[in-house]
């Protein structure tokens, strides 16, 4: 919603609201989605329960002696309902407003503030960590013989779900990829500018503006699980791995989390010449200043 009012000869106000509505993602077919909890030492399964492979062979299922048989399994954690972890936030208000004066006849200063998420775009990739990597105990290969030359054609959706064996991995401590944490928010932008221009003649104007951002929650990933400082030479490789946040887990995931920050600040000059009808010439210069913590982390 937005709408413009005229309050006084010389100003104008604009204000806008924008309410951005998305549906959670569901996990669909039977698989799962999981989550790293670094800080407690935790991997969540978003389910109640997940049964023994030796009594459902099928997808999800626990291989080996079941959960019992898991090493570290009081440190895996059972949501207690199908969850998903794939949308902490479901929808966002963002507010706009924005100004223009009339100093005088050829001059006029207009500004502007917008709050502004990155909703989907980050949702896709976050799902995507959640599916692909935090994926056990659900298998994600195929271990066994189908479609032989010759042989009756089987269709992936049939073999998909229902492996000849079961190909999960004896426990989530080994497993490498990407994950998120629990608590990760979507990144958000304050964004705001203010504009002085000067019109000379008919066909001349020359604008100066300020322009500036402040972000937040933008993601900050890199090897969280390898020891936070290195070590001596002398120091052995089970010292060096006391040292990690989760020392039983091997030190090559990617754990992202939402506390990235940064901020952008710029001066804007412009001059435009309107030469012909169909011509018109600009000339613009920006210096800038960014600052920020997380482009280049684990990149």
């Amino acid at each position: 919603a937005q709408d413009e009012w005229r309050i006084l000869p010389k100003l104008t106000l604009e204000l806008g609201l924008r309410y951005d509505y998305l549906t959670v993602p569901q996990t669909l077919n039977g698989r799962i989605s999981g989550e790293l909890d670094l800080a407690h030492q935790n991997y969540i399964i978003g389910e109640k329960s997940v049964p023994d492979c030796s009594q459902a062979q099928q997808n999800p299922c626990i291989p080996g002696g079941g959960f019992a048989s898991v090493p570290h399994n009081d440190h895996i954690l059972y949501a207690g309902f199908h969850k998903s972890f794939l949308a902490p936030k479901a929808s966002e208000f963002e507010p706009r407003v924005g100004f223009a004066y009339t100093l005088r006849d050829d001059l006029v200063l207009r500004g502007g503030y917008g709050l502004f998420f990155d909703a989907l775009p980050a949702r896709s990739q976050y799902a995507q960590n959640q599916l692909e990597a935090a994926y056990w105990p659900w298998a994600t290969g195929f271990s066994g013989n189908a479609n032989a030359v010759g042989a009756t054609l089987t269709h992936f959706s049939s073999i998909e779900g229902h492996f000849a064996n079961p190909t999960t991995p004896s426990s989530p401590w080994g497993i490498g990829g990407y994950y998120d944490d629990p608590k990760f928010r979507p990144a958000y932008s304050n964004q705001w500018n203010l504009e002085l221009q000067q019109q000379f003649g008919k066909f001349t104007s020359l604008s100066i503006a300020y322009v500036g951002s402040s972000n937040g929650n933008t993601d900050y990933t890199g090897y969280a699980n390898a020891a936070p400082f290195a070590s001596p030479v002398s120091v052995t490789r089970a010292q060096v791995d006391t040292l990690r946040a989760i020392p039983w887990m091997i030190s090559s995931p990617h754990w992202g989390a939402s506390i990235g920050r940064s901020n952008y600040n710029a001066l804007e000059t412009r001059l435009m010449r309107q030469t012909s009808r169909d011509l018109r010439m600009i000339l613009s210069y920006t210096w800038g200043k960014s600052l920020e913590s997380s482009s280049e982390i684990g990149r």
